[in-house]
């Protein structure tokens, strides 16, 4: 009867411990993608007009490489990050940085709305759940906060720019003031 029992519980374990690496069906777990095309080397190609067609072709938002993913909270390097604004003009941009720094330089399009606000969780409660988010701040650890905090309210989608708007100067991205 014991040798039974803990057979039995030492299945229960594998089984249990085998199905966490595996990702469930139906879920949104892909894992990073080369977008590399043209030669083996990652290179362009030979053929002029190949390249024009690849830069030319409407960006699928859904196949872009990101640095980390869960259901919700997509992270992205700068370049990911700013095809994803340019693919989908309605996104809602939101700046999580002081006033201050905002006045300096943000995003086009970004709406500031500084994480230290004491009213700042009325003001996420606030915005809709389904429509689609873009967020960052300096250096890109209070937006991954807030970003975890509105998973927690509900919302859908939210795109987060890995290394804040550091990372974004760095690529010398334009900035509006």
């Amino acid at each position: 009867m014991r040798i039974l029992v803990s057979s039995s519980i030492l299945t229960l374990f594998f089984l249990l411990f085998s199905c966490q690496n595996q990702p469930a069906s139906g879920t949104d777990t892909a894992a990073p993608q080369d977008n590399t095309s043209g030669n083996a080397a990652g290179g362009a190609s030979a053929d002029p007009a190949a390249n024009t067609a690849a830069s030319t072709a409407p960006v699928s938002v859904d196949n872009l490489p990101l640095v980390r993913e869960d259901r919700i909270i997509k992270q992205m390097e700068v370049s990911s990050f700013s095809q994803v604004l340019a693919a989908k003009p309605n996104i809602i941009i939101l700046d999580f940085r002081s006033p201050s720094d905002f006045k300096v330089g943000h995003i086009a399009r970004a709406t500031n709305m500084p994480a230290d606000d004491p009213d700042f969780m009325n003001k996420l409660n606030a915005l809709g759940l389904s429509n689609d988010y873009a967020v960052y701040c300096n250096n890109g650890s209070i937006s991954m906060n807030a970003a975890q905090q509105m998973k927690g309210l509900g919302f859908m989608r939210v795109f987060h720019l890995h290394g804040g708007l550091a990372s974004w100067s760095a690529a010398k991205l334009p900035l509006q003031q």
